[in-house]
């Protein structure tokens, strides 16, 4: 696979998103880009003699994953963030791992699969407190991410503090139009519904309406 270079690395990161949806549908990080050829093959080397690079290719990464899921062929989406995931671990690139870390928590909570869920997550957050970018938009769409996790398998109390934070970080951060933040005030409301702190949650809901009735197409 070829490099990326930092720049489009980091930008990669940056355009980490919190996409809207109705229900629990919520916290997937997709970064689409343009599909090629080499997003649909199977790496090969010869001899198991991998190269090694300072990143792993995040756009095609992500571009094969859509592949696979727009195929529903789930199977297929969790070997191919496995391999990557041993792949950005070979070449040490911590933060490309993060990336497919929040993948996988997406991938394996719309699967129903726990265990792998919460083990993401716990790596995920752990990950990202060890590369201090604690005040970040990926630090928080990371915690968002976890969060929705942890509530799709009953856990909204232990989900609650990390969308508490998120706002934190999406509130001192983007603007108060953006729709991400509509995300969070959305999954934060549904998540407090669920612990019957109703009156925290419907003001939520009135400022995701709020946010989301400035984007295009995002009435709640």
């Amino acid at each position: 696979h070829g490099a990326i270079t930092q720049a489009q690395h980091d930008k990669s990161l940056h355009d980490l998103t919190v996409k809207m949806g109705y229900g629990d549908n919520f916290a997937e990080v997709p970064m689409k880009k343009f599909l090629t050829k080499d997003g649909y093959e199977e790496p090969l080397y010869p001899l198991n003699m991998h190269p090694r690079q300072s990143s792993i290719p995040i756009d095609r990464i992500i571009d094969k994953l859509d592949f696979y899921l727009n195929r529903n062929d789930y199977p297929a989406a969790e070997r191919h963030l496995g391999y990557w995931l041993s792949e950005a671990n070979a070449c040490h690139d911590m933060r490309g791992k993060l990336t497919v870390l929040n993948e996988q928590i997406g991938l394996f909570r719309k699967t129903g699969k726990e265990a792998e869920c919460l083990a993401a997550i716990t790596d995920a957050l752990a990950l990202a407190d060890s590369l201090h970018m604690e005040q970040s938009v990926t630090y928080g769409t990371t915690l968002i991410n976890a969060a929705t996790g942890y509530k799709a398998f009953g856990k909204a109390a232990d989900a609650l503090p990390l969308y508490r934070k998120a706002q934190t970080i999406y509130e001192s951060s983007l603007d108060s139009s953006d729709g991400r933040l509509g995300g969070l005030y959305n999954n934060m409301a549904l998540t407090l519904t669920e612990l019957k702190e109703f009156s925290e949650a419907e003001n939520l809901f009135y400022k995701a309406i709020k946010v989301m009735q400035k984007q295009e197409n995002g009435a709640l």
